[in-house]
């Protein structure tokens, strides 16, 4: 009974936040009675505060936990462990011990696993419901623990972004804590407090950063005249820790290393970056002979990270200064004593401009996040200067004064000194908003004395902008000097602070299957947003709000990112109309509106996969074949169609009967094949699926992204109507894709027709093909009178134009005649005679051949016309193929005896057709006579 007494008593009594170790492990094995009467009173911000926090709700967790968080979950760990202890009393003590390194060394940047082995326990593997593991992390030179990860009966949590564990690894021993991309905050000494019912132990490690630097010598071949100077820069960049050696040596061509004495070098303080790492300048001044000449000049680099030291060499080329003669020294020096009072006043007392730069990389500024801007004022002459830093906003008329400063100033830079920070205040005090953004805002200038009386000013400007107060600014600099015109020279650099647009995280449900009639609740972190004021609501479907249960918590800051996130849950009962649905997360952040989805499927409903096509690049004439897949549904009695328009359709389809998957449910695929042709283009292709109790089908969309075409246009050609004195004018519109085109026939430039035609017609290549047609009287034109076509598509914004020419009246209502009387038809096959020539000329027919030999299916052949009596430049040829005229190139060549002409025109064949009807037709100017004949083309 005593004993039990004990156990109970110590399990409610305080435990201090400061025990920790595995001596204080081992003295919670035997506490006497008397020891757990003085132990019995609280100590201070211990399991008090458990309870005191246990009054209020429960809040999210923090990185970086201190305090009374820390220690109640010490107490309640301790109160588990012991509480197992007095259940298991009677069985042997266990044993537990836990190793880790003393030390290691991580790179800047990189991932980081700290190890931690668990030992000498007794079963084979550890149970995980037993064990609490906390990772602990504090840097070297503070005494304040910062809590990093804990996984406590199987429940792991992270305090530090990314920071996580391996839980089948923990079973095995293994409590290493992964670490992405380390950073140099995040020194320091980690510990690894390990507790498995009822034993604990804890082992530390210190973790050391660093970062290796990048090295540039410049320049790497010297090459400078014999008493000349110059200056070797070493530039050591990015590097950690601060200690760092950098010296420079001299080999000559002996063979013989010494070291360069420290009067010729010139070593800078090391600056720190942003990021924590440093960088330093070491310069080396040469002011060698001709005994130099040869000699290799090496900067050398002691860093932590490197295993040995680094060398960067530089080369030295002294050359003898070119002859000298007297004479001509003479000559020089009298010109120079004449010239001496003008070289020095240019020199030493001329004005000379500043000559600005400013360096700027970026000038789109994030939200607090600090940047850099350094202003450079250079070779400058007299001293008097003074600078201006103006602030200006969109909503203000003027601009605001917010930092003055002038050399006159500041220390004697004649000792080499620079200039202290001198802020002056001019004008009145400043509005409240002025004095917020001034804050945002610090100015560092910077005095130096050159050669020849000259000076540069140096100035760098850190920017820290709040995207609450500052959304676009422009920042001027004026400068006053003597030597700028007007005394007065300004540069005006505008910025713009970058918000930071919320990122939602994957989607979580909870269960991972979700049923219907079972309360489901969907879970997304929204993360990397700035301002904090973010709004989320729940939407089922596009607009329609969710009727249900939603927690969302406040934003908390991540202090590595300087960024919020926040958490978002929605709690609800899915029905059977609710599958396949989108479930949406809206964000409205900065008048913004981001929306995320989630497809709800439930358990036992059928899963429908995106249309997929085949080929992916579907093209006109071509088959194309869509299919989709259903899975995972119990019935059978499932109903599939594919629908264009709303129609159904009924050809090309083929859908397999449901089998059964590998996970036991039905599945099936349906395909649907088609031809695309140019009226199927910006078509919309639907899949839908009707089952069981769905109220609404589940349907899956696709778009034919078939290519555009631009329109072709055949010449104008004039036929005779029979029976009547009227002409009819047409032109052939072949090759266009969409069919949406507009034919307008104009007179001159007056609108005589104007049709958006709708009986297109698809030809053999499966493109749009329309003859457009305008009937005309002859009667009462004047020559030369202009009739034109024009053709505009719509979905190509392409104009096409083809115009017809009128001769004299006379010569028009005689070739009407002639064509009205003439024997020869607009179908005529066979030899034409033209009518210059004679009787007595023998008469030769319009023959076309095949000139290519053995011609095949799928081949490019070429076709020749012979045309007697007429001239190439006199007719208009055109071919066919069947009834769509010919696109390739078309030559026509007169023959040599003057007997006529030649007409060549190769055609492209297709694989799947032997035999072609060919038609060559030709259009005389002279007496507007058609000429044709039909030609077959086997293959």
């Amino acid at each position: 009974m005593r004993s039990f007494r004990a156990i109970l008593s110590f399990a409610v009594a305080p435990c201090p936040l400061s025990a920790s170790g595995p001596n204080t492990t081992k003295a919670h094995n035997i506490i006497s009675e008397s020891e757990i009467f003085h132990r019995r009173k609280p100590f201070p911000g211990t399991c008090r505060v458990l309870r005191e926090e246990g009054k209020g709700s429960a809040s999210p967790a923090r990185p970086m936990d201190r305090g009374g968080g820390l220690a109640a979950r010490r107490c309640l760990l301790l109160v588990f462990s012991v509480f197992l202890r007095g259940v298991v009393i009677l069985q042997p003590a266990e044993s537990l011990k836990v190793t880790m390194e003393s030390r290691m060394v991580a790179v800047l940047d990189i991932d980081v696993m700290i190890p931690c082995e668990i030992s000498e326990y007794s079963t084979p593997e550890l149970k995980i419901t037993n064990i609490a593991v906390e990772w602990y992390w504090k840097a070297s030179s503070k005494e304040v623990e910062n809590i990093v990860y804990t996984i406590v009966s199987g429940v792991p949590t992270s305090y530090r972004n990314g920071a996580r564990m391996d839980e089948s690894e923990l079973k095995k021993g293994n409590a290493a804590l992964f670490l992405p991309q380390i950073q140099i905050s995040e020194e320091g000494i980690y510990r690894c407090s390990v507790t498995v019912t009822p034993v604990s132990d804890e082992g530390t490690t210190v973790l050391e950063l660093i970062a290796q630097p990048s090295i540039k010598l410049s320049p790497r071949t010297v090459e400078l005249e014999n008493g000349k100077e110059k200056t070797l820069s070493c530039t050591v960049n990015k590097f950690y820790p601060l200690s760092i050696e950098v010296h420079w040596e001299k080999k000559s061509e002996h063979g013989n290393n010494e070291v360069v004495p420290a009067d010729d070098i010139c070593t800078g303080v090391p600056v720190k970056n942003g990021d924590g790492t440093f960088n330093v300048t070491s310069k080396l001044g040469l002011q060698p002979s001709l005994q130099d000449n040869g000699n290799v000049y090496s900067c050398v680099v002691g860093h932590k990270s490197f295993s040995i030291r680094q060398a960067f060499n530089a080369t030295l080329i002294v050359t003898e200064p070119p002859p000298n003669f007297i004479w001509l020294a003479v000559i020089l020096v009298l010109l120079l004593l004449g010239m001496i009072p003008v070289i020095l006043y240019i020199k030493y007392f001329k004005k000379i401009q500043p000559g600005k730069f400013s360096a700027i990389k970026n000038k789109e500024l994030k939200h607090l996040e600090e940047t850099l801007v350094v202003f450079l004022l250079q070779g400058f002459r007299p001293k008097r200067l003074e600078i201006v830093f103006f602030l200006k906003l969109p909503s203000w008329n003027e601009k605001q004064e917010i930092y003055s400063w002038n050399t006159m100033t500041a220390s004697n830079p004649e000792h080499g000194e620079d200039t202290p920070l001198i802020i002056t205040g001019k004008g009145e005090e400043s509005s409240d908003l002025v004095m917020k953004l001034k804050t945002m805002f610090t100015f560092d200038p910077t005095l130096q004395v050159k050669q020849r009386r000259t000076f540069d000013v140096s100035c760098s400007v850190n920017i820290v902008p709040d995207v609450k107060l500052l959304k676009e600014f422009e920042l001027t600099l004026e400068v006053r000097h003597e030597a700028f015109p007007d005394c007065l020279s300004t540069e005006t650099i505008s910025f713009k602070v970058i918000e930071c647009t919320p990122k939602v995280s994957k989607f979580e449900c909870e269960p991972p299957v979700p049923e219907c009639g079972k309360i489901i609740t969907l879970s997304c972190l929204v993360e990397d947003f700035c301002p904090r004021e973010c709004g989320i609501c729940w939407l089922r479907g596009n607009n329609e709000p969710l009727d249900a249960t939603s927690n969302t918590e406040k934003p908390q800051l991540d202090p590595v990112s300087n960024l919020y996130c926040k958490k978002s849950r929605v709690s609800f009962i899915p029905q059977p109309e609710d599958h396949a649905v989108d479930f949406i997360v809206q964000i409205n952040h900065c008048q913004k509106v981001i929306r995320h989805s989630y497809p709800l499927l439930l358990k036992g409903y059928p899963k429908v996969t995106d249309i997929t096509c085949e080929p992916n690049d579907p093209k006109y004439g071509t088959k194309l074949s869509l299919t989709c897949k259903v899975t995972d549904f119990f019935l059978s009695d499932i109903k599939i169609k594919w629908l264009d328009g709303g129609i159904e359709i009924s050809e090309g389809v083929d859908t397999e009967k449901p089998v059964e998957g590998s996970n036991g449910c039905l599945k099936l695929s349906s395909k649907l094949q088609l031809i695309p042709t140019a009226l199927d283009h910006n078509k919309f292709i639907t899949f839908s699926v009707t089952y069981g109790d769905l109220k609404k089908p589940i349907v899956r969309d696709v778009y034919l992204k078939l290519p555009v075409h631009r329109p072709e246009m055949s010449e104008i050609k004039k036929t005779p109507m029979q029976n009547s004195e009227s002409i009819s004018l047409e032109t052939v519109i072949s090759n266009f894709a969409p069919c949406n085109i507009r034919v307008t026939w104009y007179e001159e430039w007056e609108k005589i027709s104007e049709d958006n035609p709708r009986n297109i017609q698809i030809g053999e290549n499966k493109l749009g093909y329309f003859v457009s047609k305008l009937q005309v009287s002859p009667k009462g034109r004047d020559s030369k009178e202009t009739i034109r076509c024009e053709v505009f598509h719509q979905a190509t914004q392409d104009f096409k134009e083809k115009s017809f020419v009128w001769e004299s009246k006379e010569d028009c209502c005689d070739s009407l005649d002639r064509m009205l009387t003439s024997p020869v038809s607009q179908n005529h096959v066979g030899p034409l005679i033209n009518s210059k020539l004679t009787s007595e000329e023998p008469v030769q027919p319009m023959k076309i051949e095949c000139v290519t030999s053995n011609p095949k299916a799928g081949e490019k052949v070429t076709l020749r016309c012979f045309v007697p009596g007429i001239r190439a430049e006199d007719a208009n040829v055109s071919w066919f193929k069947g009834v769509y005229p010919v696109d390739d190139k078309i030559e026509n060549a007169n023959c040599g005896d003057g007997s006529g002409f030649i007409s060549d025109v190769v055609i492209t064949t297709e694989k799947d057709k032997k035999k072609y009807e060919i038609r060559c037709e030709v259009y005389v100017d002279a007496n507007y006579e058609i000429l044709e004949e039909n030609f077959y083309l086997e293959l």
